[in-house]
């Protein structure tokens, strides 16, 4: 059975894939990278699985993408006072 990246090997793919959009930093980004990708194997599942997504998302009209970053976007946390 084949292993599938977790949920935060996934956040630190998108990480990775904004990162390498950043002009100013792509020679360094691309070290980095490849050391991040060489890891673990499921690392690079993950940034491809994350740039497939992004290619999907970006052939979106802007409502239907705006509709879908309101749906799935990462909301805050409420902060929850810890009492002994």
């Amino acid at each position: 059975m084949a292993r599938v990246p977790d949920k935060n090997t996934l956040h630190e793919a998108a990480g990775w894939w904004t990162r390498l959009r950043d002009p100013s930093d792509i020679a360094e980004a691309t070290e980095h990278w490849l050391e991040w990708t060489k890891e673990d194997e499921l690392n690079l599942v993950a940034f491809e699985y994350i740039a497939e997504l992004a290619n999907r998302l970006g052939t979106l009209g802007d409502i239907t993408r705006q509709q879908w970053a309101s749906e799935f976007a990462r909301r805050p946390t409420p902060w929850r006072r810890c009492i002994k």
